[in-house]
């Protein structure tokens, strides 16, 4: 039987809900994680490309009663110190999240419930971590760069 390496992120609890460092465009911010969120999505003012540049437009749900149209990105980001790739919805996430701010700072994205099916993440809140298998990731990030490549 083969053996597996898995990483183990480590995450933070803050009113019952987990957190990961990730880093994007050489930012290091911090991201909800969110299986109850069906996309990843990241806060419009990471992006510098103007809404015309940016992918298709879609409307979300959530929050309560409040609706967003944001602009679908492919995104490469980095949680620690390993490589991956998700769509994400950019948006302007406002106040949607601030009502972490003052407790464990500004929350720029939120790492949603495609990404953790897609990389198979186990998220354990008695062990505060995020763990995915490194080979998940390896086969995911391959594939994908055979896409971006045309193979």
């Amino acid at each position: 039987m083969e053996k597996t390496n898995t990483l183990s992120i480590p995450i933070v609890i803050c009113d019952n809900s987990p957190f990961v460092r990730i880093t994007f465009d050489g930012k290091d911010l911090l991201a909800l994680v969110d299986s109850g969120c069906q996309d990843c999505l990241l806060d419009r003012k990471l992006i510098s490309l103007p809404d015309e540049q940016l992918g298709k437009g879609s409307s979300l749900t959530g929050f309560g009663d409040a609706s967003f149209v944001g602009h679908d990105i492919f995104a490469f980001f980095r949680i620690a110190e390993h490589d991956f790739c998700s769509i994400c919805t950019v948006l302007d996430l406002g106040n949607a999240l601030n009502k972490f701010k003052n407790t464990i700072g500004e929350v720029s994205g939120i790492i949603g419930g495609n990404f953790l099916c897609k990389y198979e993440a186990v998220i354990d809140f008695k062990a505060k971590e995020l763990r995915i298998e490194e080979s998940k990731i390896t086969e995911i990030m391959e594939d994908t760069m055979k896409m971006i490549n045309g193979q």
